[in-house]
């Protein structure tokens, strides 16, 4: 998958994704910045929106 943050586009792997009691379907991820030159990894929570993320079958 892809998750879009600060304008760009980051590929992410999701490890959990499930619909809440209120219909909303979340994700939990992890995103690989890069940072200062150094690649690092972010967990997070997010809310299932397609502006913002995206299915995605590339490995690169």
């Amino acid at each position: 998958m892809r998750i879009r943050v600060g304008g760009q586009w980051h590929p992410a792997k999701a490890f959990r994704r499930w619909t809440d009691t209120d219909g909303v379907v979340s994700v939990h991820v992890k995103i690989c910045l890069i940072e200062d030159g150094w690649p690092m990894d972010h967990w997070r929570f997010y809310h299932w929106d397609p502006a913002a993320i995206v299915e995605s079958h590339d490995t690169a």
